[in-house]
């Protein structure tokens, strides 16, 4: 998704001269031909997060479609409060393209974690888009980029073989069970559908904000599997009492938002419990199968 980044802002700029693409000293080189051709619309602000926040803020009142790109400890966490001051409280729009949220930075230890960035955003009125591959993330890019908000898409290291623009059923059998894969979970476990489609359905969402409704209220359990800390869309789910008391919920997901351990993102996984393993493990244990 990273390689793919570059050209969607192209394939934008195109249509659209009013957006400014604003990075964090990373993705320098992807970006170096859009630097050298568009040097008013383009600057690299180097390591200064809420300075970032706040040129985009004032590039979004000014007319212009703020994209900021860098790592996402980096702004969510370091820039919290000009994003929530900047933008949200000043209805101001722009586009937070983040790498590194689902661990691709393990090796780098707890300062390039943040497990906990969705949990935090989902505060505020923000679009929160989690693709699973470079299919879905060019298609939310493009239709949303312009659409006068907070977007905030996480983008990931691993691309799901699977071709879905948006929320939607990968297999509905009309089961008692459903498995409910969100975001780039879907690209890092997509092997679980194989393995237990025959016994659940099978849903995944890669778009959501405070005011999604998901209402699953025909299913006897539901399995949700994330790469976020905070149990985000049992929340959601569970928020509106639309489901009977008889449904359970599990969610498969990072009980921490930070780990201490240093390796690899499979060893880092394995730490939590949510190697693909140790998931089909803990999916067959709950469905009895």
């Amino acid at each position: 998704m990273r390689k793919k980044f570059p050209k969607i802002v192209e394939k934008i700029f195109l249509k659209n001269k009013k957006i400014f693409l604003i990075l964090g000293d990373i993705g320098i080189f992807g970006f170096t031909s859009f630097f050298k051709n568009n040097p008013r619309n383009s600057l690299n602000i180097s390591t200064m997060e809420q300075t970032m926040v706040g040129y985009a803020a004032g590039l979004s009142k000014g007319g212009y479609i703020p994209f900021i790109h860098t790592i996402s400890p980096f702004v969510v966490l370091r820039a919290l409060e000009q994003i929530k001051i900047d933008l949200c409280y000043n209805n101001l729009s722009s586009n937070i393209v983040t790498v590194g949220a689902s661990n691709d930075y393990s090796k780098l230890g707890v300062t390039h974690q943040c497990f906990e960035d969705i949990s935090i955003l989902l505060n505020y009125n923000i679009n929160i888009f989690l693709p699973s591959s470079e299919f879905d993330f060019e298609h939310l890019m493009l239709k949303n980029y312009n659409n006068k908000k907070v977007n905030y898409f996480r983008i990931s290291s691993k691309n799901s073989n699977l071709k879905i623009k948006e929320n939607t059923f990968i297999e509905k059998r009309k089961k008692k069970f459903l498995i409910v894969f969100l975001g780039d979970a879907l690209s890092h476990f997509e092997a679980l559908i194989l393995k237990f489609n025959n016994d659940c359905d099978i849903y995944f969402i890669n778009s959501l904000n405070l005011k999604s409704v998901f209402n699953f209220k025909n299913y006897n359990k539901i399995i949700i599997i994330e790469l976020i800390y905070g149990n985000i869309l049992q929340n959601l789910i569970t928020r509106d009492n639309l489901l009977p008391k008889s449904v359970e919920i599990f969610t498969l997901s990072p009980k921490v938002p930070y780990i201490r351990n240093y390796g690899t993102q499979s060893q880092h996984f394995t730490k939590m419990g949510i190697n693909i393993k140790q998931l089909e493990k803990k999916i067959s244990k709950l469905l009895n199968v």
